[in-house]
């Protein structure tokens, strides 16, 4: 007979429980010490709610159990998931993986801006010309193309190929869309960023607006007398 839903929900939690408790104890860490861990990296447990998560008693959101995990060194491969379980894990995976790719990206090209604050015109028409380049633009990505580990087919040293292989065009597709999601709207113009930020302003007087008749229609109605 197979488990159900519930039966096993509470299997993985006392499997979960199980694995932090004898990670925690190898380590000799207290209770406490796990949490102001977790609170390092954003997750809030306190002592008693870790208690509960090694007793099994207490559900563990799933980006809980990933920044436990990795706080406590144990593979969540080791616990037995179900297939769904497991997808909505490496999904959430993905996502931080896909941020912090965004923010490693962003963090590139606003470098660019403090590089220009910091580079005078002489500098950069003097640099143009001595390197044979077409224009200033050229000047500030330059190094970047002359970089073997960034051209088509590459390697990062250590980090391995600087390129990723798809298999069919199922896969092209995912890949492709991850590209995109990384990359998309990423670059904006100061016009652009001000109609956002009317838009943003306007949104939010809208919903002030709502709320105030909301709230106005609500002291009508206590205000009427009861009959």
């Amino acid at each position: 007979m197979s488990e159900s839903p519930e039966e096993h929900s509470g299997s993985i939690n006392a499997q979960f429980g199980d694995r932090m408790r004898e990670c925690r104890e190898l380590r000799s860490w207290s209770q406490r010490q796990v949490a102001e861990l977790l609170q390092a990296v954003g997750i809030k447990l306190d002592p008693s709610a870790i208690t509960r998560i090694e007793r099994g008693t207490r559900d563990v959101k799933l980006s809980e159990a990933i920044a436990i995990a990795d706080v406590l060194g144990f593979d969540l491969d080791s616990i037995a998931y179900s297939p769904e379980e497991r997808f909505r894990m490496d999904e959430w995976a993905l996502h931080q993986i896909v941020l912090k790719a965004r923010k490693g990206l962003l963090d590139a090209i606003r470098f660019t801006d403090r590089m220009a604050n910091r580079t005078d015109l002489e500098t950069e028409q003097a640099l143009v010309e001595k390197r044979g380049l077409p224009d200033i633009a050229a000047l500030y990505t330059d190094i970047l193309y002359r970089t073997s580990a960034l051209k088509q087919g590459g390697r990062m040293g250590v980090d391995g190929d600087n390129f990723a292989l798809y298999y069919n065009d199922s896969d092209l597709k995912v890949k492709e869309r991850i590209v995109d999601v990384v990359t998309r709207g990423i670059l904006i113009s100061e016009r652009e960023l001000d109609e956002m930020q009317t838009e943003n302003s306007i949104q939010q007087i809208k919903r002030l607006k709502i709320a105030e008749e909301v709230k106005a229609q609500l002291e009508a109605k206590n205000d009427v007398p009861e009959t």
